[in-house]
């Protein structure tokens, strides 16, 4: 396997920059994608990318063929993976899961684990405002949206 993408520093952050070695879905080489922390944020395996200045860091992962984008957040021990998307203004955090074709957008907020759109329904707890099928089972940062 050969490398997806390589590092540039961005000024003034710890973060860097990701530019595409090769093409893969909808990235062509040369092209810029978001900011990690470090290469082991996004994987080289698979479709996954993280676009426009959308953020991955800490222990956080990105895999298969998920997507970041916007502005959105990805950060302590998450996982985004499968053909997840979380776009716009999303902040993802804690040790959720985010899986199969679920999609987190806007500026919810999710932390904890995360309920598999198959998983049981009894495992769900939907408190804070989403347009798909994220669902989280502990609790919602304090400076999260409540739920109506």
């Amino acid at each position: 396997m050969t490398a997806k993408y390589e590092l540039i520093d961005e000024p003034g952050t710890n973060l860097k920059r990701l530019r595409a070695l090769r093409s893969f879905s909808n990235v062509t080489s040369g092209e810029l994608g978001g900011l990690v922390e470090r290469e082991a944020n996004l994987s080289h395996d698979g479709d996954c990318w993280v676009y426009d200045n959308a953020t991955v860091c800490g222990a956080a992962t990105v895999q298969q063929a998920a997507r970041v984008q916007g502005t959105s957040q990805v950060s302590g021990s998450a996982t985004i993976s499968g053909g997840a998307v979380v776009r716009d203004a999303a902040w993802i955090g804690g040790m959720a899961h985010v899986t199969d074709n679920s999609i987190v957008s806007d500026s919810a907020r999710v932390s904890g684990a995360i309920a598999a759109p198959n998983a049981p329904r009894s495992m769900w707890h939907s408190a804070i405002p989403m347009k798909a099928c994220a669902l989280r089972m502990c609790s919602v940062p304090s400076d999260a949206p409540k739920s109506a």
